[in-house]
C-alpha cells in the first residue's frame, strides 16, 4: 500500500511541474502508458548502480509531444 502512495505522490509532482509551464494534463497519458510509467519510476528509484533516469525523462517529453513512441522497457 505504501508503494502505491509513493507513485501517486510522484504523479501529482509531475502534474504540478507541468502546470508551472501552463501545461494541463489529465490522467489519459498516464493510464494509456501505465506499465511504461511504472517501470520508469522503478528505474528512477533504483539503487545508484542500477538507476536510469532517461525513461522517466522520455515519458515527460512524450506528455508534451504525442509523436514520441515509448519503448517496452522490459524487452531484452
Amino acid at each position: 500500500m505504501r508503494r502505491h502512495r509513493a507513485h501517486g505522490h510522484r504523479l501529482s509532482g509531475v502534474r504540478r511541474v507541468l502546470r508551472q509551464f501552463w501545461v494541463t494534463v489529465d490522467n489519459t497519458p498516464f493510464a494509456n502508458s501505465a506499465p511504461y510509467f511504472r517501470d520508469a519510476l522503478a528505474l528512477d528509484n533504483a539503487p545508484p548502480r542500477r538507476r536510469d533516469r532517461d525513461p522517466l525523462r522520455l515519458f515527460a517529453r512524450a506528455l508534451l509531444d504525442e509523436s514520441i513512441t515509448l519503448p517496452d522497457l522490459r524487452a531484452g
